[in-house]
């Protein structure tokens, strides 16, 4: 989290269109919309706050090339109001002009590469448990559990297994973030604990 924090608030400090008055807010059920207007540069804030993957008009201010603020994606607007699907917990940050890379390490977006074929969750979502393959026994291992605004929710030390259960059924409905670390390795991902 301290990468995206750090990114934002490079924002707010190095463009004008983050402290502009010139700003709309759209809000539908779990979906927001933020535009921010500037002489320079437009910004486009989309963010869906749903446990499920919902579809969200973008409106953009104008046609043409747009840059995804963390991924460093692009896209062409052909039509300003196409929709774009979010998954749960989504958020993207839209600008009208190329900005420099933000340094936010490609793991706090997903899992790693490495980590993609050495660990599994499943079943992912999960109303209630959630089970965690590893390919190595974990020694000396805490599993961490953050909620989408980072607050930690849930930590256990796990010992001399490579099959971790995470009972969430305390947990609310929502997207969270899970760190594992072991002796030799560090695994993140996300889990979307959802009822049936």
């Amino acid at each position: 989290m301290y990468y995206v924090f750090k990114a934002l608030n490079n924002l707010k400090t190095e463009y004008e269109v983050f402290a502009t008055d010139n700003f709309e807010i759209t809000q539908t059920e779990k979906l927001k919309t933020l535009h921010l207007y500037g002489d320079e540069m437009d910004v486009v804030i989309l963010g869906n706050f749903d446990v499920e993957a919902k579809d969200i008009n973008p409106d953009f201010p104008n046609t043409g090339v747009w840059f995804e603020f963390y991924t460093g994606d692009s896209i062409d607007v052909a039509v300003t109001d196409e929709l774009i699907t979010l998954l749960p917990g989504e958020y993207r940050l839209y600008t009208s002009s190329k900005l420099d890379d933000p340094g936010i390490p490609a793991s706090i977006f997903g899992t790693n590469i490495e980590d993609q074929v050495s660990l599994e969750v499943f079943p992912n979502p999960s109303p209630d448990y959630f089970y965690f393959k590893i390919n190595e026994d974990i020694k000396n291992g805490t599993m961490y559990l953050y909620d989408i605004q980072g607050k930690l929710q849930y930590k256990k030390e796990i010992n001399q297994t490579n099959l971790y259960e995470l009972d969430a059924s305390d947990l609310n409905d929502g997207f969270y973030f899970y760190k594992l670390l072991s002796e030799s390795k560090i695994y993140t991902g996300k889990i979307l604990k959802k009822k049936s």
